[in-house]
């Protein structure tokens, strides 16, 4: 199997997730062998080789970290739990059909994932890809502790205002 990038074993992956209960079927291996590819491949090619090694150099991930190296290697394992989950999120149907009513039932427990339309979970995968990239980016050193994070907007108006009635007619005194 296929080990995670800042995760300490898959079983402590697994258990983040709250997937300890499905099954280890053939099926469900699969996905998460090709979820954890996808991920370390993520991580080498947005923060290089040497960067994930000075990452992971730093040692086990601490649920109570208390200085910065420990933050960030939190940071890290929160971002590949993230991605993992992002990962999953999209591939979802194939894990439900694949792996039988056990996976399904598991994976449906997620309150997210019990009566969400669409919609719902578009938006969540938007928001862990925002997460994700927030994450990147404090990994990869663009940011510093305590230093605040630029705010992205989009101005979605016209450029000009444009003409509101009667703003063509001249008013002439007689």
């Amino acid at each position: 199997m296929i080990q995670p990038v800042f995760h300490d074993s898959i079983e402590d992956l697994k258990k983040r997730l709250r997937l300890n209960d499905v099954p280890a079927s053939k099926n469900i291996i699969a996905i998460m062998e090709e979820a954890l590819l996808n991920a370390r491949a993520f991580f080498f090619r947005r923060l290089g080789s040497a960067r994930v090694s000075d990452i992971k150099a730093i040692g086990e991930m601490k649920d109570a970290p208390t200085t910065d190296n420990e933050f960030l290697r939190l940071i890290a394992g929160l971002c590949e739990l993230k991605y993992i989950k992002w990962y999953l999120a999209i591939h979802c149907k194939v894990l439900v059909q694949d792996a039988g009513d056990a996976a399904q039932q598991t994976w449906n427990e997620e309150g997210l994932f019990r009566e969400s339309s669409p919609f719902e979970l578009n938006s969540f995968i938007k928001k862990l890809s925002d997460q994700i990239e927030d994450d990147i980016d404090y990994l990869r050193g663009d940011e510093t502790p305590g230093q605040e994070v630029l705010l992205r907007a989009t101005d979605l108006g016209p450029d000009v205002t444009p003409p509101r009635p009667f703003d063509s007619i001249q008013l002439t005194e007689w």
